[in-house]
């Protein structure tokens, strides 16, 4: 019975012992977890807790123009394990804001750094800075308050950018070799939120001429609808005109004209990617009316779709000659392009109407897909009997 007594006295000692020792192991263990927390927190090392933040930024349009308001969004920033407390931006040209999506204009071309500091909610930062290029453009409304006023202004070589808003303008180019263009023609929420509209029925919205090598790209392009006593006019066929130019028109929205969409007289133009719908041809030619002899387009790219005349609903090809003679024209160029329910009325050639003197080029095979024209596809006619 001694021996049973003092062995239990001994077992609780080592039970206390035991109890002793874990609560200065315990104590050992939060002082050196104490340590180590200040140590990292001193030294900036608290990743194995928070995680590593990540800063990074985009901008649009991703063409900076002067006069441009630019947006800079941060949207693709990360805190890692912890919440994002701070956004901070700095410009080299002076500017300086707060928040995750921020908007700035550059007032001069050049190259200019732009960064961004992120700051977590328990303090830890990134940077990341990017050198955005600005290029010189004379901006509508900005710097001019109509188009046509920026493009008497501009010089051979010069950009004109144009912000969203309707423009009610009836444009000349006067021979100019310049760009006029969108904020970001290849946008199509931009193309449909930039729009010029012609301001009198009988005149083109746009008129190229002189030998005019412009480009015109990334607008939504308007007519004036018919007016009640409107008398017909052949010779103001065409929300775009052109007359022995060469221009680029390339992804605008050409619609909703009462007198077809584009006309092209002894033209290299260059008509690209474009969406041509809705258009009535009074006279031959819906979507496009091509008078070329010498010289021809490019037609390629384009989308042709619900467009009517009496012949040839999306395009009439032919060539004003001396001596009539079958194809006798340089060849209008026509490829990949789409045509969809456009509609001949009287003489055929729901998409292509080609005259006995015009000259029609098609890929081999042709690369050009079809739908829903009436009453067929192509028409070609042949010379008159002598």
């Amino acid at each position: 019975m001694f021996l049973a007594m003092n062995y239990l006295k001994e077992g609780g000692l080592f039970q206390k012992r035991a109890l002793v020792f874990s609560g200065l192991r315990r104590t050992s263990l939060f002082l050196v977890l104490s340590f180590l927390f200040i140590v990292f927190a001193l030294t900036g090392c608290t990743n194995f807790l928070w995680g590593t933040p990540h800063a990074a930024f985009t901008h649009s349009p991703e063409l900076c123009y002067c006069h441009q308001e630019m947006t800079f969004d941060a949207s693709g920033c990360s805190g890692g394990k912890d919440e994002i407390d701070e956004y901070q931006w700095t410009f080299s040209d002076g500017g300086s804001y707060s928040g995750s999506r921020v908007h700035h204009t550059f007032v001069n071309s050049g190259d200019y750094t732009v960064s961004l500091t992120i700051t977590t909610e328990h303090g830890q930062e990134a940077t990341v800075t990017h050198t955005v290029h600005v290029t010189a453009a004379l901006v509508v409304p900005t710097l001019y308050q109509t188009i046509q006023a920026a493009i008497d202004a501009a010089k051979d070589g010069q950009t004109v950018i144009v912000l969203p808003g309707t423009y009610n303008e009836s444009l000349r180019f006067r021979g100019k070799h310049i760009a006029v263009q969108s904020t970001d023609p290849d946008n199509s929420d931009t193309v449909r939120a930039t729009i010029i509209r012609g301001k009198e029925y009988g005149r083109p919205t746009v008129n190229f001429g002189e030998g005019s090598r412009s480009t015109l790209a990334g607008f939504t392009i308007l007519g004036v609808p018919l007016p009640q006593n409107w008398s017909f006019c052949s010779a103001c066929t065409g929300l775009i005109y052109i007359r022995e130019a060469s221009p680029t028109i390339r992804a605008n929205r050409i619609i909703n004209s009462p007198n077809a969409g584009v006309a092209i007289y002894e033209s290299r133009a260059h008509i690209e990617g474009n969406v041509i719908s809705n258009n009535t041809g009074i006279v031959p030619g819906g979507g496009i009316y091509i008078d070329s002899l010498l010289v021809a387009p490019i037609i390629e790219g384009n989308t042709f779709e619900n467009n009517t005349a009496p012949s040839g609903g999306a395009i009439f090809i032919t060539a004003t000659a001396p001596k009539p003679l079958p194809a006798c024209a340089t060849e209008t160029i026509v490829q990949r392009n789409v045509f969809r329910n456009n509609v001949a009325t009287k003489y055929g050639g729901g998409a292509i109407f080609v005259e006995y003197t015009g000259n029609l080029k098609l890929d081999t095979p042709d690369s050009n897909t079809y739908s829903g024209n009436d009453p067929d596809d192509i028409f070609y006619t042949v010379p008159p009997s002598e």
